[in-house]
């Protein structure tokens, strides 16, 4: 998750295989709210506008990378995801997890305060007189 609560949405996910042959006829789509109601699932407002597409890694390895212009409002969003290529079909449901922004500002020290141990007082001096 690249994206926090409050931010457009950023995501990849990565591929586990995929042939040179799937990867050139591959279509990705985010699901129609349809398929969210037919899997009892909430289709989140974010998802309307939400790009998918297939990226490769420095090191080759594919990934999908999931892209809005909208701000995540809730903590979690759960995706379906149509994955469809020449010689087959796979419908995917993925649940996304947003943490809170975070606050880079930096803000000055909490002053501490140390705890005050004091000793018992001293119980007063008796002066004893010895008889005469």
């Amino acid at each position: 998750m690249q994206s926090a609560l409050g931010e457009t949405l950023r995501a990849e996910i990565d591929v586990s295989s995929l042939s040179p042959e799937e990867a050139s006829s591959l279509k990705l789509r985010v699901a129609p709210p349809e398929s969210y109601r037919a899997s009892g699932l909430d289709y989140n407002a974010v998802l309307a506008n939400t790009q998918v597409q297939l990226a490769r890694r420095s090191d080759g390895r594919p990934y999908l990378r999931l892209s809005s212009d909208r701000a995540v409002q809730e903590p979690f969003v759960d995706v379906i995801l149509e994955l469809n290529w020449s010689s087959g079909r796979l419908t995917r449901e993925f649940t996304l997890l947003f943490d809170p922004p975070s606050n880079n500002v930096a803000r000055p020290a909490e002053p501490t305060t140390s705890p005050v141990i004091s000793a018992p007082a001293p119980s007063p001096a008796v002066a004893r007189t010895q008889p005469p």
